[in-house]
């Protein structure tokens, strides 16, 4: 193998040394105070942590599966009990 080849493929797929400046990332402060928001033991679990809008749509989910579940009964009992003649109607 050429070594100028093997030279330019390593300088290719090798990220090369990088160097510690000391200060974190800008957003590091953001998504630690939110590590520390979410492992808070205060009795909620964890898909209510991050407040109304969580619970918003945890209980919007669970009234529209509770409402699908009531029409699709509804559906049912309503085809079974259809007289064939009457739909007609």
């Amino acid at each position: 193998m050429n070594p100028k080849f093997a030279l330019k493929c390593l300088r290719a797929f090798n990220p090369g040394r990088r160097t510690l400046s000391g200060t974190p990332v800008p957003g590091h402060n953001i998504i630690k105070n939110t590590q520390k928001k979410f492992t808070q033991d205060d009795g909620l679990p964890v898909h209510l942590k991050a407040g109304s809008r969580d619970r918003l749509m945890y209980n919007g989910c669970w009234l529209a599966i509770i409402l699908m579940d009531l029409w699709g009964a509804k559906v049912i009992i309503w085809d079974a009990s259809l007289v064939p003649w009457l739909a007609t109607f």
